[in-house]
Parts: structure tokens; sequence; C-alpha cells
């Protein structure tokens, strides 16, 4: 069954790519790539304590994620844990989301909806086997809830816009009055749209300023807040008559994040990151069957924090939780742990966890992961 469903995950992300086209718009605007959005941890492998960090960074992620994790101390095999999210915005015409409206802003940058990034929510789904012969299925929803970019960036932004924007209405007329004149090209026609793609693509001033907004509009907000949500199901022995909802939950995190990038510089995505998080969880798991054949419930509250330094592509960090169970309070634990990842490329991370878990019995995190991200996320100029 593992197999299976490893098959179909990644059989998925061949798929995909094909299904996920871009449709750019031409005339006075162009397309820009974004470079720099997260592929985040799952929020069922949050709910469920088998994260390699338990408090994620809030960001705009990517259009389709895949990740597997795999626990060093329990490596027979094929990893056990898999899972799959998506970001639905990315998945729709993207011709009219201008950099200035992706931030959030009106397109003359004078005025921010702080709540703009609820459009970029994912759905995800997760797998998780265990040696007792228990499976759990976990979903969840993601979204950042408020976001507020840098003065400093929305001026440079700004500036960026303004460079580029002159770089498209006067760097390449002649080209398209010349096109105009052919008589088998219509203006705002899908072949029309296209040749006037190509002639800015050539245009290596349009390029360069393309560069310079995307690398502004990837940085990372001063403040953002996440809100999560997620539940399992577990189902013993491979009988899905034994299924039961296990746990469920949702949580908060928020980032302030400190600029380290040096003025002038380019793909360089340095920052000193301080997190908090506060979650609830209504939680069954492990519980045994109370004298009526009851499974019972306990309710749990987590908070705590993870500071973090990212150079280049390396992040390392260290996070803390403190668990208080407000059922029983001598259960109360905690989670400490280090974690490292590593950009190998746009899209692909490894990561690399090793510290303490909540509970007292099999609680050593030493995990290794791979998270993989696909899509053609982009912007339009105006």
């Amino acid at each position: 069954m593992k197999k299976s469903l490893l098959l179909i995950l990644f059989g998925g992300l061949f798929l995909i790519p094909s299904l996920h086209s871009q449709n750019n718009s031409a005339g006075d605007s162009t397309s820009i790539d974004l470079n720099e959005l997260e592929v985040p941890v799952a929020p069922g492998f949050i709910l469920l304590d088998q994260a390699p960090t338990s408090i994620d960074k809030p960001n705009n992620a990517k259009a389709f994620a895949a990740s597997i994790i795999n626990s060093v101390k329990e490596n027979q095999g094929l990893p056990k844990n898999y899972a799959a999210e998506f970001a639905p915005a990315w998945w729709f015409n993207c011709k009219n989301r201008s950099a200035a409206k992706y931030w959030g802003y009106n397109d003359s940058l004078t005025r921010i909806n702080p709540f703009s990034a609820l459009q970029y929510a994912t759905v995800s789904l997760a797998f998780m086997g265990s040696s007792d012969s228990i499976l759990n299925f976990s979903s969840g929803v993601r979204a950042t809830i408020l976001r507020f970019p840098r003065k400093g960036d929305l001026d440079e932004l700004r500036k960026a816009n303004e460079n580029l924007q002159n770089a498209i209405t006067t760097g390449y007329q002649d080209a398209i009055t010349e096109l105009l004149n052919e008589p088998d090209i219509q203006p705002n026609t899908p072949e029309y749209n296209n040749a006037v793609q190509q002639i800015i693509e050539q245009d290596t001033t349009v390029v360069f300023f393309e560069k310079q907004v995307s690398e502004i509009v990837s940085r990372k907000p001063v403040f953002s807040l996440d809100g999560a949500l997620a539940t399992n199901w577990s189902f013993e022995n491979s009988s899905f008559s034994s299924g039961r909802n296990t746990r469920g939950g949702f949580w908060i995190t928020g980032n302030f994040a400190v600029d380290l990038h040096k003025k002038g510089t380019q793909d360089i995505c340095n920052y000193l990151n301080f997190y908090f998080t506060g979650r609830y969880l209504k939680d069954g798991t492990g519980i045994p069957l109370d004298s009526l054949g009851i499974y019972a419930n306990q309710q749990l509250v987590d908070f705590g924090g993870k500071a973090e330094i990212e150079i280049n592509r390396f992040a390392l960090s260290f996070e803390f939780i403190e668990r208080m169970n407000l059922t029983n309070s001598s259960q109360n634990t905690y989670r400490s742990n280090g974690y490292m990842r590593y950009k190998v490329k746009e899209g692909v991370y490894l990561n690399l966890a090793l510290g303490k878990n909540f509970g007292s019995i099999n609680n050593l995190i030493s995990q290794f992961g791979l998270v993989y991200g696909i899509g053609s996320e982009h912007v339009s100029s105006k």
C-alpha cells in the first residue's frame, strides 16, 4: 500500500506541470517569475508531531509541494511519511495579478490590504505510518492572515516597477509597430501577445528590471502571521471500519524577519527570523477505551518559539515548545530540537532535525526529509 501511495504521489509531479500552464499578459506589461516561494511543512505532519520543525515559517507557498520524511531511528525500507500540498490560487489565470497586488497594494502602491495573502491559502493531505500497525491520514488548510512589507522594500518596488514600465513602453516600440503592420496579426489576440512577449524577452533592459522586481517582491515581510487547522483519522491493522478521528487542532504562527540583505544584491535571501506559535489540540491518540468502551479525548495547548538564521541556501534554527495538558496536568511535556534546511535548487529542499519530541517514550527526533515544490508562479508588471 505504501509503495502504491508513493507512486501516485510522485507520478503526479510529472503530470502536474503539464496541467499548470501560464497565460502571460503582453502589450504594455510583462510576466515576472516569483523565485523564492516557500515549500512548507504539511499541517498534518505538525498536527501529529511528525514534522522536522513544529514551527513553520509564514509565507506564500508554491503551487504544489510533495514531502517525504524518514525517521533515522526507524529506517526500515521505504519512508513512512508522505504529504502533498497545493495552493489553488496559482492554478488560475494570473495575468491581472500585478507585483503590487501580490503584496496587497493597489497598483499605485499607496494603499495596502494586509489580509490579501489569504487568497494564497494551501490545502494538504498527509499519510503517516507507524510501527504499531496504525495508519494515519491527515488533511489541513493553511493561510497567511496578515502580512506587512517593509517601507524600504516598498520604495524600491515602486522605483523598480517604474523603470520596468518605462523600459516596456519605450524599449521596443519600433518592433511592435512593425508587428502591427503584418496583415495576419491582430492586436489582443494570442498570436499577438505571444509575439510581443518574445520581443520583451529579447530586450536585455526589460529582463534586468524584471529580475529586480522579482527579487524585491520575493523578500520576506517584516511581520507575518499564519493560521492553520488540521484533522487526522487513524486506522488499525488496515481495517477501514476501525477508522476514528484521533486528533484535530488549529494554531497560529507569527514571524518577525530581520533583513540581512546587502543593498544592490539580487537572488540572496539572508534573514534572522524570530517565530512564536500558539496551538490548541483535541487529542485521542494513544488513549485506551474507558469502562464504557468509548475513546476519551484530552485537550492540549502548545506555545513556544524559534530562532532561525538564513544564509544563502542554508537555514539553521532551534525551537522550544511547551505543551500543557488541560485534562491531565501530570502529562505536561515539551519539545526541543534543532533544524537544518538546505536549498538544493529552486523548489527542492533537504532538511534534517535532531532533538527531543513531546512525551517521555520514543521521544527522540532524528529525521531526514526531502521537500519538492513545482509550479510556474508569476505576476504581471502592471
